[in-house]
């Protein structure tokens, strides 16, 4: 008595008054691919012009909720490449005054929509090019707050960069700032129709370190396409 369970994108455990909400579930996205490449192509990972095969893209479990109506949480871990790694593991805090949100872990940097959107909602089976620019999951803190009934949303951040296991410590300074601002001026029928803005600012601080670009072309298991080599392209 005095809890419901159901399933709505995922499994939820909550009690009527709505003090504890408690949320669970996982996510598998199984891709298989005919590839014919270009001779140019070739000789960037393979032998042969034709690529065929499989793989796990995603294999996740997760458990996030919110308790006693303040504390927030998520635990997210991913098994696609045969290690567990972190996703978005974070803790956090709502309503401390004039923010509305603090969160603490490892999450995605609030830069751009397509990046910040679940792979579970995105058009195409892989996110476009040019998110190769967009910054991912790093550990750091981040601030939120709302105004005019939600339509008007502020967010402002700083990260250490780390790896895939939230790790990150040495005797370089790889820190990120993003902050991100958006609008929605017009909001109509019931979201069927709408006007969203967005502006959004991000800067990595490298200090003498050498970086690189690589993206695919849109699937996960085809050949790089552009590499621009790292040891060519250092940042000052």
């Amino acid at each position: 008595k005095g809890w419901s369970f159901q399933w709505k994108d995922g499994f939820r455990l909550e009690r009527n008054d709505g003090y504890h909400k408690l949320k669970f579930g996982g996510r598998i996205q199984n891709d298989w691919a005919v590839i014919k490449q270009d001779n140019g192509l070739v000789n960037r990972g393979s032998n042969s012009n034709w690529i065929t095969g499989t793989e796990f893209r995603r294999a996740r479990l997760f458990f996030s909720g919110t308790l006693f109506e303040r504390l927030i949480f998520n635990a997210q871990y991913d098994f696609a490449d045969g290690d567990p790694a972190f996703k978005d593991v974070f803790v956090g805090l709502l309503e401390l005054g004039p923010i509305d949100e603090v969160r603490v872990g490892h999450f995605k940097e609030p830069f751009g929509l397509e990046q910040l959107a679940s792979s579970k909602y995105i058009t195409f089976l892989e996110r476009s090019l040019s998110s190769v620019f967009d910054p991912d999951r790093n550990t750091g803190v981040e601030l939120q707050k709302a105004y005019l009934d939600q339509r008007l949303t502020t967010t402002l951040s700083a990260f250490r960069v780390t790896d895939d296991f939230g790790s990150g410590f040495g005797n370089r300074d790889d820190y990120d700032i993003a902050t991100r601002i958006t609008g929605l001026p017009y909001y109509g029928d019931e979201g069927k129709q709408l006007v969203h803005l967005g502006l959004g600012y991000y800067h990595g601080f490298r200090e003498n370190r050498t970086v690189d670009y690589r993206q695919r072309p849109e699937m996960h298991m085809a050949n790089r396409l552009l590499d621009t080599d790292r040891k060519s392209t250092r940042l000052n």
